[in-house]
C-alpha cells in the first residue's frame, strides 16, 4: 500500500517537474490513437468534420465494451466448461458467445476498415 502511494506521488511530482511534451509529438499520438478524454488543445487543431468522425468512432468503441467484456468472460467460461466436461453449461455458454460475437461484429469489427484517416 505504501509503495503504491509513493509511486503515485512520484508520478504526479514527475509530471509537474518535467518539461511538457512537444506539441507535435502529442498531435502525432492523437492522430494515431484517437483517444477520448481531455485532449482539448490537440483536438482544436483538427477540422470539425474529422472530429465528428472521431467522436462517432469513440462512441462506438465505448458501446462495444458492453459486448466485449462479457464476451471475454464467456469465452473463458466456455473453455472451463470444456475442461470440466460440463456439456450442459458449454451449450448455453456457446450460444451466449455466438450472440455476443454477432453483436461485436456488427457494432465494432465491421467498422474497423472505415477508420478515420488523419493526414
Amino acid at each position: 500500500m505504501i509503495a503504491t502511494v509513493s509511486s503515485l506521488v512520484g508520478m504526479v511530482i514527475g509530471t509537474y517537474v518535467s518539461k511538457p511534451t512537444d506539441e507535435n509529438v502529442l498531435f502525432e499520438f492523437y492522430k494515431r490513437t484517437r483517444p477520448f478524454g481531455f485532449w482539448g488543445p490537440v483536438r482544436k487543431k483538427l477540422p470539425g468534420e474529422i472530429m465528428q468522425k472521431i467522436n462517432r468512432e469513440n462512441r462506438r468503441d465505448i458501446l462495444s465494451t458492453f459486448f466485449a467484456v462479457p464476451w471475454q468472460v464467456v469465452l473463458f467460461l466456455t473453455g472451463m466448461a470444456i475442461i470440466f466436461k460440463r456439456w450442459d453449461e458449454f451449450f448455453w455458454l456457446a450460444v451466449i458467445l455466438i450472440l455476443l460475437s454477432i453483436g461485436l461484429y456488427f457494432n465494432w469489427f465491421r467498422h474497423l476498415s472505415k477508420e478515420v484517416k488523419i493526414q
